[in-house]
């Protein structure tokens, strides 16, 4: 599966915004499996805890988890993610209570702002509007650092923040050895790399000697113990609403 999307780029479902790219109904280009919110998902059906809580009704050390997130095993991703407009509440970003205008008097100067989230200017009209204009657009460039049509890097004031960095195409990659393992739990780490292809320069090719091949074994293996390792650390985590984490 193909990672066409950046991993942070904010996004806008109706009128809340998401740090990372979100499903979009009215954007099929953007697939869910694209999303670390598909991963998430994904990651919290592995949780053994968790769908004993799921079969519980909800019921648990688990309780209030399971309350912000539901039943991940009865619903697809869809309609996991629709319902009650749960991606939403849980991922976007809460709406800025700032907004652009102009203050009439001082009476309308909030003490909470700060440098850092709000500039105040004090424009003179008497300028040509030319001028003004450059100048503000100078101003605006000193103080907002953002890229073009991005906004400055901030943290997240969403209910379940995505915890740190990530990889789409490595999540995936983790959750395919995950199950494949537990699928086959007597087959080698090596040979569960070769039968996923899991990298190509260490698979085994005709004419290739016994130290290389000895070689690409290791190489597959560690790469299967490490996948294996961080998915395990992810699952638990996501069952205390950290994803994707695989801090101990």
């Amino acid at each position: 599966m193909t990672n066409r999307l950046s991993n942070h780029s904010t996004r806008t479902t109706s009128n809340r915004s998401y740090l990372h790219r979100a499903p979009a109904a009215h954007r099929p280009s953007i697939h869910a499996e694209q999303t670390v919110y598909y991963w998430w998902y994904e990651f919290l059906k592995r949780n053994e805890d968790y769908r004993r809580c799921c079969e519980r009704g909800g019921k648990g050390q688990l309780a209030k988890l399971y309350a912000d997130f539901g039943n991940v095993h009865t619903l697809s991703f869809s309609h996991w993610w629709q319902e009650e407009k749960r991606g939403e509440r849980l991922f976007a970003e809460p709406v800025s209570p700032i907004e652009l205008r102009e203050l009439k008097d001082a009476t309308e100067w909030d003490t909470e702002w700060t440098s850092d989230s709000v500039m105040v200017v004090a424009v003179p009209l008497g300028e040509p509007k030319r001028r003004i204009k450059r100048w503000f657009h100078r101003l605006l460039n000193d103080r907002h650092t953002g890229a073009p049509g991005r906004p400055v890097k901030r943290a997240s004031g969403s209910l379940y923040p995505v915890y740190g960095k990530f990889s789409v195409m490595s999540l995936q990659q983790m959750l395919l050895v995950y199950d494949f393992v537990k699928d086959n739990p007597t087959m080698t780490q090596s040979n569960v790399g070769k039968q996923l292809n899991l990298i190509k320069k260490a698979m085994p090719k005709v004419g290739d000697s016994i130290p290389l091949l000895a070689k690409k074994r290791n190489r597959m293996s560690a790469t299967v113990s490490r996948y294996l390792r961080r998915a395990n650390a992810m699952i638990t985590n996501v069952g205390k609403g950290k994803f994707p984490c695989a801090d101990d």
